[in-house]
């Protein structure tokens, strides 16, 4: 369970970043 979180941690910080772009 936690590793899902951790994917879904991952995946918010990747589309913030890609909204930065």
């Amino acid at each position: 369970m936690r590793s899902m979180a951790k994917i879904i941690g991952t995946a918010i910080t990747v589309m913030g970043a890609m909204v930065m772009t």
